[in-house]
């Protein structure tokens, strides 16, 4: 909000995500409309999430985890971050691409709270950023099944992509920078210029490969064309899974 309220002279900036910009405007009444109501700078990267599930439970693959749930008559339990966040879109969409039936069990702690509900077996599954599982998988106490993206991630090279498995769920969670509408010119030329050494830089390869990331700089021009093919893709989410908006 103070972004979107601040003066557009470069000197206030926001790290924003297609969730928050694009689609819970859709579902929330909000001073902005949306991306649009912004000035984008750089994109930083994709969080592709993934589908966990307890190490002793007995799905090895996706293809058994869909299998058990069409046999169940109120299919699996899948927690989530939150209501209408990424990872519980990710669910959403999954059970209505693959015909399943998937509960979602949101968590109010967020992912901390969704993997302890995992760990302590009171849910089937859990959806969680590479980063927030990657110590349980290297510990062997949760196994990942399937990454929600179109190509897969070093962090965890042995996973197969959702694409990969004949179903098109590739929603991630896209991280970039804006500013508010407007904004100077030269002080966004000089605000990409500064964020662009520093996504290509050596160190943030590093740190994406280290946090399971997705890297793709994408400059004012293609980065708002992509929020602009975001939010059609959200459009007709919404409207596939009926999610209305708040009065």
């Amino acid at each position: 909000m103070d972004v979107f309220r601040a003066k557009p002279d470069g000197y206030t900036i926001l790290l924003a995500d297609n969730i928050s910009t694009v689609f819970q405007p859709r579902r929330l009444k909000l001073p902005y409309r949306g991306y649009q109501d912004f000035q984008a700078i750089i994109k930083l990267s994709d969080v592709p999430n993934v589908l966990v599930v307890n190490a002793k439970a007995s799905w090895k693959t996706l293809a058994d985890f869909v299998a058990t749930a069409h046999e169940k008559p109120d299919g699996l339990t899948v927690t989530t971050a939150g209501p209408f966040t990424g990872t519980d879109l990710n669910v959403r969409e999954f059970g209505h691409i693959a015909k399943i039936d998937l509960q979602t069990v949101p968590s109010t702690g967020g992912t901390a709270e969704a993997l302890t509900f995992l760990l302590g077996g009171h849910v089937d599954a859990a959806v969680a950023a590479p980063a927030s599982i990657i110590g349980h998988v290297s510990a062997g106490t949760l196994r990942p099944v399937a990454v929600f993206a179109k190509r897969r991630v070093e962090l965890l090279p042995n996973v197969p992509t959702t694409v990969e498995l004949g179903y098109p769920t590739t929603m991630t969670s896209m991280f970039y920078v804006s500013a508010p509408e407007n904004v100077d010119e030269e002080a966004l030329r000089k605000l990409h210029e500064a964020f662009d050494q520093a996504v290509r830089s050596q160190k943030w390869k590093e740190m994406a490969t280290k946090f399971g990331l997705l890297l793709e700089p994408l400059g004012p021009t293609e980065l708002t064309s992509e929020l602009k093919r975001w939010d059609t893709y959200f459009s007709s989410l919404a409207h596939e899974l009926n999610i209305q908006p708040q009065n």
